[in-house]
């Protein structure tokens, strides 16, 4: 499901310096989640958040032996920061 949010507002802070910071919280597998900048301009950043979840279920099959299934799913929020004023 895609879902679309528009959000204006100001920023007391360049696009560099907020690069950086974002940079700073990158995804590692460690840590479970963070950012990922795929596009940086002088007047914009666009990027994705990732959040990593494991999750395990149970599953019994026709014999009755019960098994764990653990799988990893992946939260991802794809954004664009816009520093253009007419946007």
């Amino acid at each position: 499901m895609k879902t679309f949010k528009w959000l204006k507002c100001s920023f007391p802070i360049s696009v560099e310096e907020l690069s950086e910071k974002i940079r700073m919280e990158k995804y590692t597998d460690e840590n479970g989640s963070g950012f990922l900048i795929t596009r940086l301009r002088h007047d914009s950043i666009s990027g994705k958040h990732i959040q990593k979840k494991v999750t395990s279920i149970s599953v019994t099959n026709p014999f009755g032996d019960e098994n764990e299934v653990e799988f990893v799913i992946y939260d991802t929020t794809i954004f664009t920061i816009s520093f253009n004023e007419s946007w």
